[in-house]
């Protein structure tokens, strides 16, 4: 059957295919299972179609080009016309058809060998690509190790640089407790120090304040003696001045009448 024959056949099934199911969606069966496979062999003609468009491009290209696939079919059509023309000739016919055959299984061979070759190389990939998921996983797994594993580490160093700070900290507190404890025993040895130097200070002000106030009283009572001695004998100076000081007044107020009297004696005659 040719090109065109195949061409219009399928498109008059799909013409057929396509009023049936709009049939069956005008009756409102459009999801029906019927319909699905009516969808079904409509996509597979529209397959068929572009298939067969795209052998007769390809045959036109090979013919045009002149590759090995166009001199294959043009050496097949021509064996194919040789046979037909000599149809009555069981020589050529069979001759024809060995050459038909030896062509199929030339190409099936060639199929076979590309089949071959397809799936060798689909498992060369698969095998490659095992490898390089093992080797990726093996990397991970590796990768994941080494981070748990510097992980850890980075955990256990933390861990002894707390430790260590805490060691640290306790030996300043420590230090610094010790310190403190000596600083206290120095300043209350220093207090004591200075409380006796203090008491001592005082007792010795005490006394020098007592035996300077014995000396002072002492001096003051001499000097009170003194005085009073001074000031007796002042008095007594004094007294006996006036005694003689009046003493005098009246020996010269006895005076002064005497000559009155003998004054008026005198004048009385």
């Amino acid at each position: 059957m040719s090109f065109a024959a195949k061409r219009d056949k399928l498109k008059e099934k799909q013409a057929v295919a396509r009023a049936k199911l709009q049939n069956l969606k005008d009756k409102g069966k459009g999801d029906s299972e019927r319909a699905d496979k009516i969808r079904a062999n409509i996509q597979g003609r529209k397959e068929q179609l572009s298939n067969l468009k795209a052998s007769k491009q390809l045959t036109k290209f090979n013919k045009k080009a002149g590759t090995g696939s166009a001199n294959v079919a043009a050496g097949a059509n021509t064996v194919t016309e040789i046979a037909n023309m000599f149809g009555d000739n069981e020589m050529i016919s069979g001759a024809a058809i060995g050459s038909l055959i030896d062509i199929g299984r030339t190409q099936a061979n060639t199929g076979l060998g590309i089949l071959y070759n397809d799936a060798m190389y689909e498992s060369m990939g698969r095998f490659q690509g095992g490898l390089e998921t093992l080797r990726t996983g093996n990397t991970q797994t590796l990768m994941a190790q080494e981070a748990q594993l510097t992980g850890g580490l980075m955990d256990k160093q933390g861990d002894l640089q707390i430790q260590g700070l805490q060691t640290a900290g306790e030996e300043q507190r420590k230090g610094i407790v010790e310190t403190g404890n000596q600083t206290r025993l120095n300043l209350s040895t220093k207090g004591a120090e200075d409380r006796l130097g203090l008491e001592t200070a005082g007792e010795q002000q005490r006394l020098g304040m007592e035996t300077k106030g014995a000396q002072d009283r002492l001096g003051m009572e001499t000097k009170g003696a003194q005085d009073r001695l001074s000031i007796q004998e002042t008095g007594r100076q004094d007294r006996m001045g006036v005694r003689e000081r009046t003493q005098q007044q009246r020996d010269l107020r006895a005076d002064a009448r005497g000559a009155i009297r003998r004054s008026g004696a005198r004048f009385f005659g």
